[in-house]
Protein backbone atom coordinates (compact mmCIF):
# COMPACT_ATOMS: atom_id res chain seq x y z
CA UNK A 1 0.00 0.00 0.00
CA UNK A 2 1.02 3.58 -0.82
CA UNK A 3 2.45 5.53 2.32
CA UNK A 4 3.33 8.99 2.48
CA UNK A 5 7.01 10.49 2.91
CA UNK A 6 5.93 11.83 6.04
CA UNK A 7 4.14 10.05 9.31
CA UNK A 8 2.24 13.33 9.64
CA UNK A 9 1.46 13.73 6.09
CA UNK A 10 0.31 10.16 6.23
CA UNK A 11 -2.35 11.41 9.19
CA UNK A 12 -3.09 14.25 7.83
CA UNK A 13 -4.42 12.32 4.51
CA UNK A 14 -6.23 9.93 7.07
CA UNK A 15 -8.21 13.01 8.56
CA UNK A 16 -9.00 14.46 5.33
CA UNK A 17 -10.33 11.44 3.75
CA UNK A 18 -12.39 10.67 6.98
CA UNK A 19 -13.61 14.67 6.63
CA UNK A 20 -14.76 14.49 2.53
CA UNK A 21 -17.62 12.55 3.31
CA UNK A 22 -18.65 15.13 5.98
CA UNK A 23 -17.78 17.94 3.31
CA UNK A 24 -20.03 16.06 1.04
CA UNK A 25 -22.90 16.03 2.71
CA UNK A 26 -22.69 19.45 4.50
CA UNK A 27 -22.51 20.51 0.68
CA UNK A 28 -25.63 18.86 0.17
CA UNK A 29 -27.44 20.45 2.81
CA UNK A 30 -26.43 23.87 1.67
CA UNK A 31 -27.78 22.55 -1.68
CA UNK A 32 -31.23 21.57 -0.27
CA UNK A 33 -31.16 24.52 1.92
CA UNK A 34 -30.96 26.35 -1.75
CA UNK A 35 -33.18 24.73 -3.51
CA UNK A 36 -36.06 25.49 -0.71
CA UNK A 37 -35.14 29.17 -0.78
CA UNK A 38 -35.29 29.44 -4.48
CA UNK A 39 -38.50 27.32 -4.72
CA UNK A 40 -39.94 29.57 -1.86
CA UNK A 41 -38.98 32.76 -4.09
CA UNK A 42 -40.17 31.37 -7.04
CA UNK A 43 -43.54 30.07 -5.79
CA UNK A 44 -44.51 30.45 -2.35
CA UNK A 45 -43.77 33.88 -2.39
CA UNK A 46 -45.83 35.35 -6.15
CA UNK A 47 -48.65 33.36 -4.38
CA UNK A 48 -48.55 34.62 -0.93
CA UNK A 49 -48.12 37.95 -2.98
CA UNK A 50 -51.32 37.24 -5.06
CA UNK A 51 -53.12 36.60 -1.96
CA UNK A 52 -52.64 39.51 -0.75
CA UNK A 53 -53.45 41.83 -4.07
CA UNK A 54 -56.82 39.29 -4.50
CA UNK A 55 -57.95 40.52 -0.77
CA UNK A 56 -57.06 44.31 -1.87
CA UNK A 57 -59.17 43.72 -4.89
CA UNK A 58 -62.29 42.38 -3.05
CA UNK A 59 -62.52 45.08 -0.66
CA UNK A 60 -61.93 47.37 -3.40
CA UNK A 61 -64.97 46.19 -5.44
CA UNK A 62 -66.94 45.94 -2.21
CA UNK A 63 -66.52 49.72 -1.94
CA UNK A 64 -67.31 50.52 -5.67
CA UNK A 65 -70.38 48.50 -5.16
CA UNK A 66 -71.23 50.65 -2.08
CA UNK A 67 -70.14 53.67 -4.15
CA UNK A 68 -72.20 52.80 -7.21
CA UNK A 69 -75.36 52.20 -5.30
CA UNK A 70 -75.07 55.14 -3.25
CA UNK A 71 -74.73 56.98 -6.88
CA UNK A 72 -77.57 54.99 -8.06
CA UNK A 73 -80.15 56.63 -5.49
CA UNK A 74 -78.19 60.16 -4.53
CA UNK A 75 -76.60 60.62 -8.17
CA UNK A 76 -73.88 62.86 -6.36
CA UNK A 77 -70.85 63.70 -8.74
CA UNK A 78 -68.83 63.52 -6.03
CA UNK A 79 -69.93 60.10 -5.18
CA UNK A 80 -68.83 59.45 -9.08
CA UNK A 81 -65.51 60.97 -8.30
CA UNK A 82 -64.87 59.00 -5.12
CA UNK A 83 -65.61 55.90 -7.33
CA UNK A 84 -63.40 57.00 -9.85
CA UNK A 85 -60.45 57.18 -7.65
CA UNK A 86 -61.37 53.73 -5.73
CA UNK A 87 -61.55 52.50 -9.88
CA UNK A 88 -58.13 53.49 -10.73
CA UNK A 89 -56.31 51.84 -7.61
CA UNK A 90 -58.88 48.55 -8.79
CA UNK A 91 -57.36 48.45 -11.59
CA UNK A 92 -53.67 49.18 -10.54
CA UNK A 93 -54.37 46.32 -8.28
CA UNK A 94 -55.46 44.05 -11.24
CA UNK A 95 -52.60 45.29 -13.14
CA UNK A 96 -50.57 43.96 -10.51
CA UNK A 97 -52.17 40.84 -10.31
CA UNK A 98 -51.30 40.35 -13.52
CA UNK A 99 -47.69 40.58 -13.52
CA UNK A 100 -47.76 37.40 -10.92
CA UNK A 101 -47.53 34.25 -12.19
CA UNK A 102 -50.95 33.11 -12.03
CA UNK A 103 -52.70 30.02 -13.65
CA UNK A 104 -54.98 30.07 -16.50
CA UNK A 105 -58.04 30.14 -14.99
CA UNK A 106 -57.07 33.06 -13.05
CA UNK A 107 -55.68 35.30 -15.83
CA UNK A 108 -58.91 34.41 -17.68
CA UNK A 109 -60.77 35.78 -14.52
CA UNK A 110 -58.74 38.56 -14.24
CA UNK A 111 -59.58 39.68 -17.64
CA UNK A 112 -63.22 39.04 -17.20
CA UNK A 113 -63.11 41.00 -13.41
CA UNK A 114 -61.48 44.06 -16.10
CA UNK A 115 -64.05 43.86 -18.52
CA UNK A 116 -67.08 43.60 -16.45
CA UNK A 117 -66.37 46.32 -14.14
CA UNK A 118 -65.56 48.80 -16.88
CA UNK A 119 -68.87 47.70 -19.01
CA UNK A 120 -70.68 48.84 -15.17
CA UNK A 121 -68.98 52.11 -15.52
CA UNK A 122 -69.50 53.38 -18.80
CA UNK A 123 -73.14 52.69 -17.40
CA UNK A 124 -72.78 54.37 -14.13
CA UNK A 125 -70.83 57.26 -15.74
CA UNK A 126 -74.05 57.83 -18.59
CA UNK A 127 -75.75 61.18 -17.42
CA UNK A 128 -79.34 59.41 -18.48
CA UNK A 129 -80.34 55.42 -16.87
CA UNK A 130 -83.00 53.36 -17.45
CA UNK A 131 -85.06 51.86 -14.77
CA UNK A 132 -83.45 48.24 -16.36
CA UNK A 133 -80.07 49.97 -16.14
CA UNK A 134 -80.11 50.96 -13.01
CA UNK A 135 -81.23 47.16 -12.03
CA UNK A 136 -78.59 45.64 -14.38
CA UNK A 137 -76.10 47.88 -12.47
CA UNK A 138 -77.06 46.56 -8.78
CA UNK A 139 -77.05 43.20 -10.11
CA UNK A 140 -73.40 43.42 -12.12
CA UNK A 141 -71.70 45.04 -8.98
CA UNK A 142 -73.09 42.12 -6.80
CA UNK A 143 -72.07 39.70 -8.99
CA UNK A 144 -68.57 42.14 -9.49
CA UNK A 145 -68.00 41.00 -5.51
CA UNK A 146 -68.90 37.69 -5.88
CA UNK A 147 -66.25 37.33 -9.25
CA UNK A 148 -63.63 39.08 -6.92
CA UNK A 149 -64.38 36.54 -3.88
CA UNK A 150 -63.87 34.01 -6.40
CA UNK A 151 -60.57 35.47 -7.24
CA UNK A 152 -59.68 35.52 -3.63
CA UNK A 153 -60.16 32.08 -3.37
CA UNK A 154 -58.60 30.92 -6.31
CA UNK A 155 -55.48 32.57 -5.13
CA UNK A 156 -55.87 31.11 -1.62
CA UNK A 157 -55.50 27.75 -3.11
CA UNK A 158 -52.98 28.70 -5.21
CA UNK A 159 -50.76 29.64 -2.05
CA UNK A 160 -51.74 26.65 -0.32
CA UNK A 161 -50.86 24.43 -3.21
CA UNK A 162 -47.43 26.15 -3.30
CA UNK A 163 -46.85 25.38 0.23
CA UNK A 164 -47.95 21.74 0.33
CA UNK A 165 -45.43 21.23 -2.28
CA UNK A 166 -42.80 23.16 -0.59
CA UNK A 167 -43.36 21.34 2.52
CA UNK A 168 -43.66 17.75 -0.30
CA UNK A 169 -39.72 19.22 -1.19
CA UNK A 170 -38.65 19.77 2.52
CA UNK A 171 -40.12 16.09 3.39
CA UNK A 172 -38.08 14.53 0.28
CA UNK A 173 -35.14 16.23 1.19
CA UNK A 174 -35.26 15.11 4.74
CA UNK A 175 -35.85 11.70 3.83
CA UNK A 176 -32.71 12.16 1.00
CA UNK A 177 -30.74 13.59 4.34
CA UNK A 178 -31.56 10.81 6.45
CA UNK A 179 -29.93 8.10 4.20
CA UNK A 180 -27.23 10.06 2.89
CA UNK A 181 -26.14 11.21 6.79
CA UNK A 182 -26.28 7.40 7.72
CA UNK A 183 -23.97 6.66 4.26
CA UNK A 184 -21.70 9.61 5.12
CA UNK A 185 -21.07 8.35 9.26
CA UNK A 186 -20.65 4.68 7.46
CA UNK A 187 -18.13 5.88 4.68
CA UNK A 188 -16.61 8.16 7.69
CA UNK A 189 -16.27 5.33 10.65
CA UNK A 190 -14.41 2.66 7.87
CA UNK A 191 -12.09 4.93 7.03
CA UNK A 192 -11.36 6.24 10.15
CA UNK A 193 -11.15 2.67 11.55
CA UNK A 194 -8.47 1.58 8.38
CA UNK A 195 -6.32 4.75 8.80
CA UNK A 196 -6.06 3.40 12.20
CA UNK A 197 -4.87 -0.22 11.26
CA UNK A 198 -2.64 1.08 9.07
CA UNK A 199 -1.29 3.76 11.63
CA UNK A 200 -0.86 1.62 14.17
CA UNK A 201 0.60 -1.21 12.27
CA UNK A 202 4.02 0.36 11.84
CA UNK A 203 3.89 1.34 15.43
CA UNK A 204 3.11 -2.29 16.48
CA UNK A 205 5.63 -3.58 14.36
CA UNK A 206 8.50 -1.02 16.18
CA UNK A 207 7.42 -2.00 19.39
CA UNK A 208 7.48 -5.64 18.54
CA UNK A 209 11.46 -4.90 17.53
CA UNK A 210 12.12 -3.24 20.83
CA UNK A 211 10.60 -5.94 23.28
CA UNK A 212 12.83 -8.56 21.34
CA UNK A 213 16.34 -6.39 21.23
CA UNK A 214 15.16 -5.92 25.01
CA UNK A 215 15.26 -9.91 25.23
CA UNK A 216 18.19 -10.06 23.74
CA UNK A 217 16.67 -11.69 20.66
CA UNK A 218 18.93 -10.38 17.87
CA UNK A 219 18.28 -13.45 15.38
CA UNK A 220 14.94 -11.95 13.48
CA UNK A 221 15.41 -9.35 11.02
CA UNK A 222 13.35 -6.13 11.06
CA UNK A 223 11.35 -4.07 8.83
CA UNK A 224 8.80 -1.69 9.44
CA UNK A 225 6.07 -0.93 6.89
CA UNK A 226 5.13 2.44 6.41
CA UNK A 227 5.62 6.09 5.74
CA UNK A 228 9.50 7.09 5.18
CA UNK A 229 10.23 8.44 8.45
CA UNK A 230 9.38 5.32 10.37
CA UNK A 231 10.40 2.99 7.48
CA UNK A 232 13.68 4.50 8.43
CA UNK A 233 13.53 4.94 12.11
CA UNK A 234 13.13 0.58 11.01
CA UNK A 235 16.38 0.49 9.34
CA UNK A 236 18.21 2.40 11.90
CA UNK A 237 16.60 -0.55 14.81
CA UNK A 238 17.83 -3.17 11.88
CA UNK A 239 21.22 -2.02 12.25
CA UNK A 240 21.49 -1.88 15.85
CA UNK A 241 19.98 -4.96 16.07
CA UNK A 242 22.56 -6.14 13.02
CA UNK A 243 25.40 -4.29 15.41
CA UNK A 244 24.78 -6.11 18.51
CA UNK A 245 24.04 -9.56 17.29
CA UNK A 246 27.86 -8.95 16.28
CA UNK A 247 28.87 -8.15 19.59
CA UNK A 248 27.13 -10.95 21.00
Amino acid sequence: MYYPRSFLKFILMGFLLVSLPLLYALGELILSLDRLATQSREEVLPAAQAGRSSRLLFEQATTLERLARQQIILEDPALLEDYGRVRQEFLQTTRALSLLPLERPQVAALEGLRAREARLYATLSAPQRTPLQLSELADGYGALVEHTQGMLNATVQLTQRAIERLQETAAQGREKWLWLALATVAIAIALAILFAVLIARPIRQLDQAIRRMGTADFTHAIEVNGPQDLRYVGQRLEWLRARLNELE
